[in-house]
């Protein structure tokens, strides 16, 4: 195994932030709601995903990924659902202070809050009823925990290691990690940039204090599908 330099890892991590995570490219996709696109979506994320293992297993560092002890992986659910709650709780939180603000539409979850990839205005439109509806929405469900995977594998697993390596203390990498998790959100607008620096850092303080990726992948896909169910349905569209 030949160690990387600092300076390589920090070349490592821009290309796979510029390839996978290039900011704006969530506003050029097209239609989620549609099967193929749902499928496109998760099967990148999914092909991403293997890569970021790949790249810390070449390093022998994928055993971080899982740690050992039967107490840690019993607790795995209930701590997802803790981060779910704790993430709707910040999310619901800046919807409250943006519904403050003058021209607020009193939207519960506005659009800016909503998990980008998926958006609630959308459910009208998912195709078919009965087993063809249920189908697709499986699928997109399927979307949502391949794309927090992925997204937690990146941003928290695979970027605090690498950034730690580098020489920074836990903290700069953190300010790090949250802060290009925001910037892969600037085409939703300021307040899912906000929310999305909000959230990392918290992400990225459970991953120092508790590393692991089930649970926060977990947590963060749980979360998608709750503020996703809540915006349908103060949308009507579910």
């Amino acid at each position: 195994m030949t160690l990387m330099t600092p300076s390589q890892r920090f070349r490592e991590v821009l290309l796979l932030w510029t390839l996978a995570f290039l900011p704006g490219q969530g506003g050029g996709i097209t239609p989620l709601i549609l099967p193929g696109g749902l499928l496109t979506r998760a099967l990148a994320q999914a092909v991403f995903a293997v890569l970021v293992v790949h790249l810390l297993d070449v390093q022998g560092e994928a055993n971080l990924l899982t740690p050992a002890g039967t107490a840690r992986r019993g607790k795995t659910l209930l701590m997802a659902g803790g981060i779910a709650l704790v993430l709707l709780s910040l999310a619901v939180a800046l919807a409250t202070a943006v519904n403050l603000l003058p021209g607020s539409g009193g939207d519960p979850l506005p659009e800016s809050l909503r998990p980008g990839a998926l958006p609630a205005t959308h459910m009208a439109g998912v195709p078919g009823t009965g087993p063809a509806r249920v189908g697709t929405l499986a699928l997109m469900a399927g979307s949502l925990v391949a794309i927090a995977y992925a997204e937690e594998l990146f941003f928290r697993a695979y970027l605090m290691i690498r950034l730690a390596q580098t020489g920074l203390q836990p903290a700069q990498a953190l300010v790090i990690s949250a802060t290009l998790f925001a910037l892969v959100h600037q085409w939703q607008g300021p307040g899912a940039m906000l929310f999305a620096w909000i959230s990392g850092l918290f992400l990225g303080g459970i991953w120092i204090i508790r590393p692991g990726i089930h649970h926060l992948a977990l947590g963060h896909a749980t979360y998608n599908g709750l503020a996703l169910l809540i915006s349908a349905l103060g949308a009507g569209t579910l």
